[in-house]
């Protein structure tokens, strides 16, 4: 069976878009020096890494924007959504 390594935004973003990133508040370090992402749907700092942030190849940290639960949440919704929509018609 094949281990998945978590993905750290640490290893992968440069070093001027971390210090960028830090003063703009989109991540922060905890208190064990851990860099923390900040989700901008539900606005909470979660270890940036992708157990916590899907992966995407697009976007420079190779971390989505928004954490898991609020992804889940939105594509469960949307999905509730658009068969709701269909059922209607």
């Amino acid at each position: 069976m094949i281990e998945m390594i978590p993905l750290r935004a640490e290893d992968k973003v440069s070093a001027a878009l971390l210090q960028r990133r830090l003063r703009d508040g989109k991540y922060r370090r905890d208190s064990n020096g851990t860099l923390e992402k900040r989700c901008p749907h539900c606005r909470h700092y979660l270890p940036a890494d992708s157990e916590f942030f899907y992966r995407h190849a697009n976007f420079p940290d190779g971390l989505n924007e928004w954490c898991k639960g609020c992804l889940d949440n939105y594509r469960t919704n949307r999905r509730h959504i658009e068969r709701s929509a269909r059922h209607a018609v």
